[in-house]
C-alpha cells in the first residue's frame, strides 16, 4: 500500500513520508515511473507536438540533474525552468516541460533521459525532514546531514520561543483583565 496523498497549500504531500515519483505514479494509475512518463508524453498536447516522430532512449546520457526535496517531494529542476517529481529507484530524469530538448540526438530522432543524482543517504535526509512541519520539508543538494540537524534544532528553538511569547502574552492579558 502506498502513502496517503494530501494536498496542502497547492502541493501534493503525505504525512506518511517524503513522496517520490513512485508514490505519485501509483495514484495516477500507472504501473511504473517509466510508464507514467511515456503515458504523459503520448497523451499531453505538448508531448504530442514536441515529441512527434521522436523516441525516448532510457539510457541516462548527458549532464546529470540533482534530486532535491521541496514541500516533502523528491524533485529535480531542468535548466528550462521545468520541475518534475522524481523516483528514488529510477536513476534518470526526463523533463515534462521541454521533453529534454537539450538532450537530443544529432539526427533529432531521439531524446535521452539524463542521469539523476540523489544524496549519499536519502533515508537520513528523509528522516530528518519528517521531524519538521510540512512547509519546512525542503532539502537542497548542497546541504549536509549536519546542516539538517542544525536546522531542526533551530526550528525547535523557534517553536519554543514562540510558545513562551504566547504564554507571556496570555499572562499579560489575564493580568490586565483583572485590573
Amino acid at each position: 500500500m502506498g502513502k496517503t496523498l494530501i494536498v496542502r497549500h497547492g502541493h501534493i504531500t503525505s504525512e506518511d513520508g517524503i513522496l517520490d515519483g513512485a508514490d505519485l505514479v501509483e495514484a495516477l494509475g500507472s504501473s511504473t515511473y517509466k510508464d507514467w512518463v511515456l503515458k504523459h508524453v503520448a497523451t499531453s498536447r505538448p508531448g504530442q507536438l514536441l515529441m512527434r516522430g521522436k523516441d525516448i532512449d532510457f539510457t541516462p546520457t548527458g549532464t546529470p540533474v540533482n534530486a532535491e526535496i521541496m514541500w516533502g517531494r523528491w524533485i529535480a529542476n531542468c535548466e528550462c525552468g521545468g520541475q518534475e517529481n522524481v523516483d528514488k529507484n529510477t536513476p534518470w530524469f526526463f523533463c515534462l516541460s521541454c521533453f529534454n530538448e537539450s538532450n537530443e540526438s544529432k539526427n533529432k530522432k531521439t531524446r535521452y533521459v539524463r542521469p539523476l543524482v540523489f544524496p549519499v543517504d536519502p533515508v537520513a535526509v528523509e528522516s530528518l525532514l519528517m521531524e519538521r512541519k510540512f512547509d519546512k520539508r525542503h532539502w537542497l543538494k548542497h546541504e549536509t546531514i549536519e546542516d539538517l540537524v542544525v536546522q531542526n534544532e533551530i526550528l525547535v528553538a523557534e517553536k519554543l520561543m514562540a510558545e513562551e511569547a504566547q504564554r507571556l502574552h496570555d499572562e499579560e492579558v489575564i493580568a490586565l483583565e483583572g485590573v
